[in-house]
């Protein structure tokens, strides 16, 4: 388990390094921040609790803002969680439904 969670911070690590030096491809770099975002979760779901993962979230925040990475999906799942229920009025939400002509 130690293994995983050290294997996994050397990479972030790496990463990080690879996006500060500039010199980095910026699809391969989204999709690694993906996978170790995603292997991150799943290591903090298996209740980890001897394991210190704020360093690797400080890490992720900073990297998620150098690659200007933004979810629009995620935001508005975020802002309206009820969004995909079948009675939800997207005018409601919209612009023209604050600023009525």
């Amino acid at each position: 388990m130690k293994e995983e969670f050290d294997t996994l911070a050397k990479s972030i690590q790496n990463l990080v390094e690879e996006v500060n030096s500039m010199n980095y491809d910026e699809e391969k770099a989204e999709a690694q921040y993906y996978k170790y975002e995603e292997k991150m979760d799943e290591l903090e779901r298996n209740n980890w609790e001897e394991l210190d993962f704020s360093p690797l979230q400080g890490k992720m925040k900073q990297l998620k803002k150098e690659l200007d990475l933004y979810d629009a999906e995620g935001e508005l799942d975020m802002m309206y969680p009820n969004r995909h229920d079948e009675d939800f009025d997207e005018d409601e939400i919209s612009g023209q439904s604050f600023f009525k002509d």
